[in-house]
């Protein structure tokens, strides 16, 4: 059982579509420890907590693309991710590092993917944006007052004796915790993208 994560379910809502309610997964509904639906996460909010806590497998991530307006997808291959809690100076910190493996699925405009500058300017995007939504994430967590990381559990494994001691007040200590995140990506070149793919 966990010590401080929060239950999550999908959200659901009913969409109209030629005149029929569609049931359609607009992102994730958040409980408190009492089973009371708090609050919900959009779908970049729910992206940006399942990279961290390493439960996302497979989606598209859409960035500006480096040669104009337009855009590129990024198709995430492979995810995996740590937390860690640091205690420093007194105080409790959390470490978030996120490896991502991605492939370039589509890109628009006349931008050269061929060219390094503009791949390593795609990966350092696809970074940014990452790292955004996981801190859009933890944001969304401390405004509703709930741990949706598990992040207490880290904490009690690491440091079973500090658990102890801030267990009662952990929401106050999780609301006022300094959260690091690390996002490092590696870009697959594939054999199917033509450069430009669209003008």
């Amino acid at each position: 059982t966990s010590k401080s994560a929060a239950p999550l379910t999908s959200y659901l809502a009913i969409k109209k579509d030629n005149g029929k309610n569609i049931p359609k997964i607009t992102g994730t509904a958040v409980f408190d420890r009492d089973l009371k639906m708090v609050g919900k996460l959009t779908n970049r909010e729910t992206r940006g907590l399942l990279l961290a806590i390493n439960q996302f497998y497979k989606g598209v991530a859409v960035i500006k693309n480096p040669g104009g307006e337009k855009y590129a997808s990024m198709e995430l291959l492979k995810t995996t991710s740590s937390m860690t809690p640091e205690i420093k100076n007194g105080k409790l910190q959390m470490q978030v590092k996120v490896r991502c493996t991605s492939n370039v699925s589509e890109a628009m405009g006349d931008t050269d993917l061929m060219s390094p500058e503009v791949w390593e300017s795609l990966r350092r995007r696809e970074a940014a944006v990452i790292d955004n939504e996981i801190m859009m994430a933890i944001a969304r967590s401390k405004q509703l007052n709930v741990d949706l990381f598990g992040f207490g559990d880290k904490v009690y494994k690491k440091y079973p004796r500090a658990w102890k001691q801030i267990e009662s007040d952990w929401q106050e200590v999780f609301n006022s915790m300094e959260v690091k995140v690390d996002v490092n990506t590696e870009l697959q070149r594939s054999g199917k993208l033509i450069s430009p793919l669209i003008r």
